[in-house]
């Protein structure tokens, strides 16, 4: 027999010594909380999906290589970035050298095109070593150590 006292929230039963519990009882009980739980774990204005937890846990890529020399070259990444910093290491990031313009560092943002050299293709990240409107875009420089971070 159900008790005479509820919880407050949930209204679950609250016996008291002379209460004499039944298995359905504990029944109504249960299924009560797994709908309280169920509904409360599906919110998602309370709780994230796994697909929002997968994006915060790798909301960052750093990734460190050496240029090729190649007139273009592609760079993977393990997810498809909204934003790409792309810099060398020993380099400032615009070099003017006898006359010259030289572009060390490019920044990317998803759907912007071709950005300095630089454009994000997917998952890929697009680096140009050429001369662009009289200016040279090295960012893939044979021997130079870049540096990228990605941002989801």
């Amino acid at each position: 027999m159900p008790s005479s006292l509820k919880t407050e929230h949930l209204h679950l039963n609250f016996w008291l010594e002379n209460d004499l519990p039944v298995r359905a009882d504990f029944v109504r009980d249960n299924s009560i909380i797994d709908v309280a739980v169920g509904e409360h774990r599906e919110n998602t204005q309370l709780h994230l999906t796994e697909s929002d937890v997968n994006k915060l846990r790798d909301t960052y890529y750093i990734k460190c290589t050496q240029g090729t020399g190649d007139a273009q070259r592609r760079i993977s990444f393990p997810f498809k970035p909204t934003l790409v910093f792309y810099f060398a290491g020993e380099k400032p990031p615009v070099e003017y050298t006898s006359g010259e313009n030289h572009v060390y560092s490019a920044m990317g943002i998803t759907g912007n095109g071709f950005q300095g050299g630089l454009i994000i293709a997917n998952t890929e990240v697009i680096v140009k070593q050429a001369e662009i409107n009289g200016i040279y875009y090295d960012l893939n420089k044979s021997g130079v150590q870049y540096y990228m971070i990605a941002i989801r």
